[in-house]
């Protein structure tokens, strides 16, 4: 049985089901409430609850609650319906660290939906006294997914429009690699061979529009300014060739990285 008696709540049964418990109003036996394997109630309030295995949020959706230094009761966290942790109130945090040997992790992840209209930006940051240092952003498409995501370093900006591919050695088309809205700042070449060669580029096969001629050096870095804007609506796709007289691979080899920055958000 378990009943009140003087304010006191005495327990010898397995389950307790009670509408409200408030600390003051019962006060359990020597402290402790005994020989109870399980309580349940829609509403509890007291100064210290203590478990030797675990107090458990019995539905999801249910709240647990806490007391500001206003008086105000809010929510601090909840359990979803796929079991995922919810808080309903800011963190402060110190230093956050992973489980040993957790491998890859995701340390954020902000889902993205259909929901969402295009054209709707999307960003997480990381602030030093409200001074924002780095952004990770991207616009809705509309469909469920983000277009232009970038990484933004204070005002460095670096995004994953930069474009690298670890072997060239031959006419190399490069799909959409300008995106739309973004300026072609240039070309970084890393030559791995002693051979040095003369190389165009156009925005046709074959063409060289964008830079006809260029010499690119032997055994190191040769970097090609361009600063040309294309279209605020479409992709472009660059044709790296030696197509036209004089020019010649001359059997290179090179790392190539092509160098865009968005100029309309």
């Amino acid at each position: 049985m378990a009943g009140f008696g003087g304010g006191t709540l005495d327990a010898t049964v397995a389950t307790l089901t009670v509408t409200t418990l408030t600390d003051g109003t019962a006060t359990l036996t020597g402290g402790s409430l005994t020989g109870l394997t399980t309580l349940t109630m829609s509403d509890f309030t007291c100064s210290n609850v203590y478990a030797t295995s675990s107090i458990r949020l019995n539905q999801y959706g249910a709240f647990l609650k806490g007391i500001d230094g206003y008086g105000n009761t809010i929510n601090l966290f909840k359990v979803d319906y796929s079991g995922k942790l919810e808080p309903y109130t800011t963190f402060k945090l110190g230093s956050l660290y992973h489980e040993a040997d957790s491998g890859d992790v995701t340390v954020c992840n902000m889902p993205v939906t259909s929901s969402s209209p295009y054209g709707t930006s999307m960003s997480l940051n990381f602030m030093i006294d409200d001074i924002k240092l780095l952004e990770l952003l991207g616009t809705a498409d509309g469909a469920g997914t983000i277009i232009n995501p970038q990484v933004v370093l204070k005002n460095l900006f670096v995004t994953d429009n930069v474009y690298s591919q670890t072997v060239v050695a031959a006419d190399t088309t490069f799909t959409n690699v300008v995106k739309a809205k973004h300026l072609l700042v240039g070309f970084l070449f890393f030559n791995t061979t002693a051979n040095a060669s003369i190389l165009d580029c156009g925005i046709v096969a074959t063409g060289n529009s964008v830079f006809t001629g260029k010499s690119i050096a032997a055994s190191g870095w040769t970097f090609v300014r361009i600063d040309k804007f294309y279209s605020l609506t479409a992709n472009t796709t660059l044709y790296l060739n030696d197509d036209t007289g004089g020019s010649s691979w001359n059997s290179g080899s090179y790392t190539v990285y092509i160098i865009t920055q968005k100029l309309v958000r």
